[in-house]
């Protein structure tokens, strides 16, 4: 049994370790892109489930998708929010 449960507790942290990496990496890119058109789709991806993207909107009288709506929103936020200057 203490086999199972190490080999167990040494998988975890490799998941762990694993999302995490590539958790960085995606941050990374959204960090380093500045065109939102092209960080709108990885910040949705990272944030809403798949599924619930590609239902329909329910206060939306368009019909349109959550991905659309959220898509819209997110792009106006970005494009109205002030970019802030590096340091140095």
């Amino acid at each position: 049994m203490e086999g199972v449960f190490f080999s167990y507790a040494v998988y975890s942290k490799f998941y762990i370790c694993l999302s995490f990496v590539s958790l960085t990496r995606v941050m990374h890119r959204l960090l380093t892109i500045s065109d939102p058109y092209i960080k709108v789709p990885i910040m949705l991806d990272m944030l809403f489930p798949r599924a619930w993207l590609t239902e329909s909107a329910l206060d939306d009288a368009e019909g349109r998708s959550n991905m659309e709506v959220q898509t819209k929103v997110s792009l106006n936020t970005i494009i109205s929010s002030c970019v802030n200057p590096g340091w140095g």
